[in-house]
């Protein structure tokens, strides 16, 4: 768990070589967007890992099971660009920032 201000957040921290990076992406992308398997289970087994198991799952429900409209992933266009500090911030943009709220009293 990982604060941002008042703002707690899930924190794992993950190291390996870009090689691994992407194949973990790749592997993630044909999960998502492949129909005949719906989970892979990855097995970590680094003798320091608290975690021992990555469970991807892609489940797409059946079509009887569905009531409404639905959609499925169909495609992923990938631009590379250098990253920002963190991934969902953006040069003057709110978009993903959280301010406490003023006390009252």
């Amino acid at each position: 768990m990982h604060l941002y201000e008042s703002f707690p957040v899930d924190l794992t921290l993950w190291s390996a070589d870009k090689e691994t990076f992407a194949a973990l992406g790749l592997l993630v992308l044909s999960v998502v967007f492949q129909q005949r398997i719906d989970r892979v289970v990855v097995e970590l087994v680094h003798p320091l890992s608290k975690v021992r198991q990555l469970v991807i799952e892609g489940v797409c429900p059946r079509l009887d099971a569905i009531d409404g409209y639905a959609t499925r992933p169909y495609a992923y266009r990938y631009q590379p660009r250098l990253p920002h500090r963190h991934p969902w911030y953006r040069a003057g943009s709110t978009h993903g920032t959280c301010r406490a709220s003023p006390s009252r009293g």
